[in-house]
């Protein structure tokens, strides 16, 4: 059974077309993604979901199919953005992209910025870590500002893997192998969910092509000076290749079943 797209709130322009409405991919990906919403997230009707939307391809599908979902389900979407000045003019337009994109679907548009390189220094911290506390900060002072009940980030399930890697190098013991809760508390009467956690990245493009989005792709992504990317880019398909094709979904049931115990 398709799941009924409701357009009440969303511009024509962003609207699903009739040719999209037929394409059993899509269809699936947004019942998958509402289902968790309802059974797994328990989103009530009237909720307010904050939804953090950098302006790569994960994000940029987020926003796009919580906008599509939220007349259906009945929730309020808005939309942030942190820019983190490390990229310079590359980080700009990820701003500008985002502001204009939310624009283009009548949702609000929050952003924030900070000095990475400079916390990072003053807490004795990687560039990752400042950059995290920092964004995450944002989404706290956001969410309490707009009494949002919901934070959304698009994490999938490829960044569950790379977590439960950088953890375990960490020696962060169960908690940390546990990788990352589809939901969890954020602050207070806030909670944080992440409904692409049942999906990989090839899903999210191939969403982003059918729903022709545009997005930004972050350029450092490919650096291996970070330790995630160097898990990304070398360690998991050295492990894939040579040790378990299967290695994802298996990384992924270890760490369900550590969250479970």
């Amino acid at each position: 059974k398709k799941p009924e797209i409701l357009h009440s709130l969303i511009p024509i322009a962003k609207q699903i077309t009739k040719t999209q409405s037929n394409n059993p991919v899509l269809m699936d990906f947004l019942d998958k993604v509402e289902n968790y919403l309802r059974r797994e997230a328990f989103i009530e009707p009237g909720s307010k979901i904050l939804v953090a939307v950098s302006g790569g391809v994960d994000s940029v599908v987020l926003m796009d199919a919580l906008a599509l979902l939220s007349s259906k389900i009945r929730t309020v979407i808005y939309v942030a953005h942190f820019n983190h000045k490390l990229r310079g003019l590359s980080a700009d337009n990820d701003e500008v992209l985002v502001k204009n994109m939310a624009k283009e679907y009548n949702l609000q548009f929050y952003s924030g910025s900070g000095n990475v390189k400079q916390y990072s220094a003053k807490n004795s911290l990687s560039i990752e870590h400042a950059a995290r506390n920092l964004r995450y900060n944002f989404f706290e002072r956001t969410a309490r500002n707009l009494g949002v009940d919901i934070v959304s980030t698009a994490h999938t399930e490829d960044d569950l893997v790379e977590t439960f890697f950088i953890n375990l190098f960490r020696g962060s013991g169960l908690t940390g192998l546990s990788s990352m809760p589809s939901k969890r508390k954020f602050v207070k009467n806030v909670s944080l969910v992440r409904p692409f956690l049942q999906f990989n990245k090839k899903q999210l493009y191939e969403y982003a092509k059918i729903r022709k989005l545009k997005w930004n792709e972050d350029e450092t992504n490919s650096l291996l000076n970070y330790t995630r990317n160097k898990i990304r880019h070398d360690l998991i398909p050295k492990l894939v290749n040579e040790y378990n094709p299967s290695l994802i979904d298996t990384i992924n049931r270890t760490a369900h079943l550590i969250q479970g115990a």
